[in-house]
């Protein structure tokens, strides 16, 4: 009688450890889902940012240069949409990350021997590590956009004060 009960705690046991093992290949699975999704939506901000900085670049090279006050404000401008668009740039660059189980290794002799719960942990510490890799990207282009950003909104700041120093002194615009 006692082994009975031996064998339906050790069945409990393989039970939950399947459970488990199961609950930790479908939460990895989703989250390397969102956190590629992530990784989708900043190089969509990081286009979006170039996209702005070709624009103010476009329009910095109209900005009156006349006097000394007007030439330095928009060559500062140039300077820092320039460099934003230098960094978003950069943020586009492809980078290999995220390692994962080809589904060709799967059908290997290696792989298809291997009793279930074996080959989706194998493949689950694969997209763990996967997920690392892509979240040390995320924060990589996270911080390249912020820089963009504030490159981008100090270059707005000096295009207006470029705008205003010539719409109040019109001497400086004069002079073209």
């Amino acid at each position: 009688m006692q082994k009975a009960s031996d064998c339906d705690t050790h069945n409990s046991v393989d039970d939950d450890e399947q459970l488990n093992l199961s609950l930790a290949f479908e939460y990895a699975k989703d989250f390397l889902e969102q956190t590629d999704k992530q990784i989708d939506d900043l190089n969509t901000r990081l286009t979006t940012f170039l996209g702005f900085g070709g624009l103010l670049l476009r329009f910095s090279f109209e900005l009156p240069d006349a006097c000394r006050s007007c030439a330095l404000l928009k060559v500062t401008v140039i300077a820092l949409t320039a460099s934003s668009i230098c960094i978003n740039s950069y943020g586009l660059l492809a980078n290999p990350v995220g390692t994962a189980v080809k589904p060709s290794a799967l059908m290997s002799d290696e792989w298809f021997q291997e009793r279930n719960q074996t080959v989706r942990a194998k493949i689950t510490n694969t997209w763990i590590e996967g997920i690392r890799q892509i979240e040390e990207a995320g924060k990589a282009k996270q911080i390249l956009l912020n820089r963009s950003i504030c490159l981008l909104g100090l270059a707005a700041v000096v295009f207006a004060v470029n705008g205003m120093i010539a719409t109040f002194f019109l001497e400086c615009v004069s002079k073209q």
